[in-house]
């Protein structure tokens, strides 16, 4: 009777648990649902005026998705993808560079947090956010590793495999292995809830990363900084502001998987 009541208890937890992710995957999604829609709203005012001489900024429409995918960024080597470290950015890396294209004045927005003065602070804001999604991943995946270095959204499955084999006779742990890969399936499949691919954002990331870099340092403790880049709507700000229009879509996805990460663990948006 007692293990019966337990078990109830146990499975009772576990669909609160899911429950309320669910419900923080739903929110997102309605974010990213107003957002689209207002997108959509502009591009309709804009293309009735067209034949005044005003041209369209942002096309919803004029983004990445699977099929164009490989036009808009260079081949990439998913097998020889270059580790997101820090090391690895200071030194260059191997993965081609998206072609910049001329980014949009940085004018002051009105959101919470202080806005970059410079455009190069902007770029590198948004590079900060495919880089702090990347990191965040496989954190959640290896909560043991001190290190990842080496270690990309890519490669995780071969990773796995790796670090659950005994150093010395190469035994491979089945259980850790095992948990492991369940923490890897469990994250991908609420992640691709909203709309997250790993063989398209994950070299998007890193590509974005290589291209446009990371924060040279962390804002201030407690800064109006600080609280801007934990604010997901100035960030959203800031994407829709800085960042080529094709992009857009791919960019405010990688956004949608770190804000929901973030809920999920009640942390703050950027982890330094």
């Amino acid at each position: 009777m007692d293990e019966s009541y337990e078990a109830l208890c146990s499975q009772l937890d576990k669909l609160r648990s899911e429950n309320s992710d669910l419900r923080m995957m739903l929110d997102i999604v309605r974010e990213n649902y107003d957002l689209q829609s207002k997108l959509m709203s502009t591009q309709r005012t804009v293309d009735e005026t067209e034949n005044k001489g005003r041209k369209m900024t942002l096309r919803w429409q004029d983004t990445l998705d699977e099929g164009r995918f490989s036009t808009d960024l260079p081949n990439l080597s998913l097998k020889a993808s270059t580790p997101l470290t820090i090391q690895s950015l200071e030194k260059g890396s191997s993965l081609k560079k998206i072609q910049k294209e001329p980014f949009s004045d940085s004018t002051q927005l009105s959101q919470e947090g202080k806005v970059p003065s410079d455009s190069k602070k902007m770029e590198r804001l948004v590079g900060e956010i495919a880089f702090q999604l990347e990191r965040r991943i496989l954190f959640h995946v290896f909560p043991g590793q001190s290190r990842l270095y080496g270690f990309t959204v890519l490669n995780i499955p071969e990773k796995i495999l790796q670090i659950s084999k005994h150093p010395l006779t190469g035994k491979v742990d089945e259980d850790y292995r095992y948990d492991l890969s369940q923490r890897h399936l469990s994250l991908m499949d609420r992640l691709r809830m909203l709309g997250y691919s790993v063989p398209i954002h994950a070299p998007f990331a890193e590509s974005i990363v290589n291209t446009y870099g990371i924060l040279k340092q962390r804002p201030d403790a407690y800064s109006a900084e600080e609280l801007g880049y934990n604010n997901p709507e100035f960030l959203r700000a800031i994407i829709i502001k800085t960042a080529p229009s094709k992009l857009l879509k791919d960019l405010l996805c990688l956004l949608s998987c770190l804000c929901f990460m973030a809920r999920q663990d009640n942390k703050p948006l950027f982890l330094w």
